[in-house]
């Protein structure tokens, strides 16, 4: 991992995105651990456990979570796979919803479900693009020296 960068260098806004998201994701896996056998038998909820069982996605979510948690630490392109692989979790989950919607007769209501994990992911995908506020003053700064050394 030959980068030199303290972990003070490389902690950016992305870094405290990646870090709340992440503990957002280790809570609904905890959730999902601990949950009734009620919510095992929700309609909108039987496509995704008919592939894995509701405690393997708690699992999965808390791996996903502390993946991105680590992310927020490493250089940028490590923050943008943690991005990646919440938004991957977070489409399968609404595909999940749809095909229930669609093939287990789960309420259209889970349609609201569906959208919330799609705008999810599109978030992660956007956000992981976006240029931090410290990444953006040091490009500034670069082209603030560039421009004086012209001129001289």
């Amino acid at each position: 991992m030959g980068d030199k960068q303290s972990l003070r260098q490389r902690w950016t806004r992305h870094s405290l995105v990646l870090i709340g998201a992440g503990a957002i994701y280790v809570s609904i896996g905890v959730a999902f651990l601990n949950a009734s056998s009620l919510a095992k038998r929700a309609p909108s909820l039987k496509v995704a456990l008919h592939v894995i069982p509701i405690d393997g996605w708690g699992i999965i979510y808390i791996l996903i979570g502390a993946a991105a948690m680590a992310s927020s630490m490493m250089t940028f392109w490590w923050k943008v796979r943690g991005y990646m692989i919440l938004a991957g979790l977070s489409s399968g989950w609404a595909a999940f919803y749809i095909m229930a919607i669609f093939f287990e007769d789960a309420p259209t209501v889970t349609w609201v479900n569906a959208l919330i994990f799609l705008l999810l992911s599109y978030i992660w995908i956007t956000v992981s693009g976006l240029i931090s506020p410290e990444r953006a003053r040091e490009l500034v700064k670069e082209a603030a020296d560039v421009s004086s050394d012209r001129r001289s």
